[in-house]
């Protein structure tokens, strides 16, 4: 890292391989920090930022869309940002191992959006502004007008509405992309989401020897779906090597009854395996057969997919090592009353 007190430049924030410019004396030299995390890079950009605001060497904005007046759009600009780092810096603060890529996945951004939107190299949209202030948590009063100004001038024609009801669930279902169902069959087996998350592990590698180990499955497979799951955009090619797009998706409900069960099938099979195979240290079962009110179905859903989202935040926080899948079942075990 920089020596105490050597200014700093940030060139391409977003990518992991950053070039860091250390300006020494009248001389410059160059190093390729690949161990540097996106949230270090943003941080130093940050700073370096807001030391040229305050000396005058700020770059000129981008221009603003045509919509809320270019001040009124440039201020709320700001203020998201400013919410943004505040919260970044609490969950630090709570867990110093909080990456920007677990911090992006809450609010439903990719990690190279939010570093952009954090540097200003990127502006927020009403419906980017809408994720991450009702993500964050933000409360109506403020996120409202927030949003209204980020809104484009075509937005603000059709008098599009904004989400005003109060904070949402992080991980709303709309915020998903969606898998139709020839989509879904394509990728129906456990092992193709299990190679996206991988590949986010610490010194994951796209070769297709080194992930048939990790998850016991052959080479073959490998290939066919790193092919597909590039082609869905759940991969991405960066620099040469695949990584994880960082989007999420969810299949619409028409979706054929015959994948979802395979689907389930297989999760009920993966979890007899580990069953026999692995330490009770490393996994966890356990199961609870209540008395049920049914008016309380629908809440116990949105309750259940909460807690995906709450696990989500715990565990992907740096280093990332395994791969887990984590199943709930709830279902009924009495039949109608007989007439």
């Amino acid at each position: 890292m920089p020596r105490q007190g050597h200014p700093v430049r940030v060139e391409k924030p977003t990518q992991v391989n950053a070039c860091i410019w250390l300006l020494e004396g009248g001389g410059a030299s160059v190093s390729c920090l690949p161990f540097l995390s996106p949230g270090t890079l943003w941080e130093v950009m940050y700073e370096r930022r807001m030391e040229n605001e305050r000396t005058g060497r700020s770059k000129t904005r981008k221009p603003t869309r045509k919509g809320a007046p270019a001040g009124m759009q440039d201020r709320a600009q700001d203020r998201i940002r400013e919410i943004v780092r505040r919260e970044l810096l609490k969950a630090r603060a709570r867990n110093p191992h909080v990456s920007l890529r677990a911090f992006a996945r809450k609010l439903r951004l990719a990690p190279s959006a939010l570093s952009e939107i954090l540097g200003a190299e990127r502006r927020v949209t009403a419906k980017m502004a809408e994720r991450i202030l009702y993500g964050l948590g933000v409360q109506q009063d403020e996120a409202v007008p927030l949003i209204k100004a980020c809104q484009s001038g075509a937005q603000q024609r059709r008098g599009d509405k904004v989400k005003g009801e109060g904070p949402v669930p992080v991980r709303a279902w709309d915020e998903f992309d969606v898998l139709d169902s020839h989509a879904f069959e394509l990728i129906a087996e456990w092992h193709h989401f299990a190679i996206v998350s991988l590949l986010e592990t610490q010194g994951a590698k796209d070769d297709p020897t080194w992930i048939s180990q990790r998850l016991s499955i052959s080479e073959k497979e490998v290939r066919h779906s790193l092919d597909v799951l590039e082609k869905l955009g759940m991969l991405k090619r960066t620099g040469g090597r695949l990584r994880p797009s960082g989007n999420l998706f969810k299949t619409r409900s028409e979706v054929a009854d015959d994948a979802i069960r395979f689907s389930h099938f297989q999760n009920l099979d993966l979890a007899r395996r580990s069953l026999e195979n692995d330490a009770v240290d490393v996994r966890h079962f356990s199961a609870l057969t209540v008395a049920v009110n049914l008016d309380k179905l629908e809440e116990v859903r949105k309750r259940i997919f909460a807690f995906h989202g709450e696990i989500m935040d715990l565990v992907e926080t740096d280093p990332t090592r395994e791969v887990y899948r984590l199943v709930v079942q709830w279902f009924p075990l009495t039949k109608g009353l007989p007439k």
